[in-house]
């Protein structure tokens, strides 16, 4: 089964420290955590206590928020658990688990049930990654496309998806 803390690892590596950018829609951020994520689980979701999340904090966080909400532990494939989980982080959880349902052929309401899970563990994993991220290439594409000011994150975007790309045929 998947391993939260080696998914962890990328997507920390993915996610710089404190940012806020303007244009940035999710506001603020710290390790990728926005304001929200904090108030989602009733922490004071100031700047400042973003700025000074600890470590433990952040990984307590990323697992509540969104490694069990993807049923991480369930995921056999580390590969496939690490690209959700990434995603998820940069994408929202729902917005995942609608790509994933389409490549694995069951109905696409953004709930990660047994079914979905079922489909996940006994579809290749090569095959959901490269499905995967052409879906999201496409997408981050029209996000730019329509609105100019998120053109300077497309790089950012596709150089993630490309690194996952890699891990998944390392």
């Amino acid at each position: 089964m998947a391993n939260f803390d080696e998914s962890l690892k990328i997507v920390l590596a993915h996610e710089g420290g404190f940012v806020d950018n303007p244009d940035d829609h999710g506001g603020p951020t710290n390790f990728g955590l926005t304001l929200a994520d904090l108030s989602c689980l009733g922490l004071n979701s100031t700047t400042m206590v973003l700025k000074n999340l600890s470590q433990d904090q952040v990984s307590a966080i990323y697992r509540k928020l969104f490694w069990e909400p993807l049923q991480g532990d369930l995921i056999v494939s580390q590969k496939v658990a690490d690209l959700l989980f990434d995603q998820g982080v940069l994408n929202g959880i729902g917005t995942v688990v609608r790509f994933v349902q389409r490549i694995v052929g069951v109905p696409a309401d953004g709930i990660l049930g047994p079914q979905t899970l079922g489909k996940i563990n006994t579809t290749s994993a090569t095959r959901i990654e490269a499905l995967f991220v052409a879906a999201e290439l496409r997408r981050y594409v029209q996000i730019a496309g329509s609105n100019p000011s998120q053109m300077q994150f497309l790089r950012g975007w596709v150089n993630r998806s490309a690194d996952l790309l890699e891990r998944m045929f390392s």
